[in-house]
């Protein structure tokens, strides 16, 4: 986050972390291949990412302007609330930690951003991370995937097309 400036999201509007302009780092961790081991692994992260949240007090429910929707997303974080209230950060962060890269040095075909995404929403093949080639922005040099095409297409699908007028932002 960038010192002397100010971002605040609704989200976040109660937290005590600092609230400037900041740039999102996605690392991404192994996703096993098995159909059981994935939805074991989702339980465990998403526990400790939103226990974190809480602990932050970071609200998401707080994006809902529907007082029934406000109410039913305050509902599904109340264990979570509770669980930060006897945990240390340290010890979340942890476990945390553990969870999202308990599979890290396994071989699987894909691999998975487990940030404060949902866990599965962001799986790229493996093999897109297999070798990088530097590409020219502005006055920098960057490392990029060798086949960003198949990278992008796995991320954000259709990304070539411009999306119709009204739904741009």
């Amino acid at each position: 986050r960038k010192k002397d400036t100010l971002f605040i999201e609704t989200v976040s509007q109660k937290s005590t972390a600092h609230n400037g302009v900041y740039i999102d780092i996605f690392p991404y961790d192994v996703y096993p291949d098995g159909i059981n081991e994935r939805k074991k692994q989702k339980r465990e992260v998403m526990r400790y990412n939103y226990t974190l949240l809480m602990k932050g007090k970071v609200y998401p429910w707080l994006r809902h302007k529907n007082a029934i929707k406000r109410f039913l997303g305050f509902c599904k974080y109340v264990p979570y609330i509770l669980l930060s209230k006897i945990t240390s950060r340290e010890k979340i962060k942890e476990k945390y930690q553990k969870a999202r890269t308990v599979y890290n040095g396994t071989q699987s075909s894909a691999v998975c951003e487990m940030g404060m995404m949902d866990y599965g929403k962001m799986v790229i093949p493996s093999s897109c991370f297999e070798g990088y080639i530097s590409l020219p922005f502005e006055d920098c040099e960057f490392s990029a995937p060798i086949d960003s095409h198949l990278y992008l297409t796995h991320a954000y699908g259709d990304y070539m097309t411009l999306p119709p007028e009204d739904q741009r932002d």
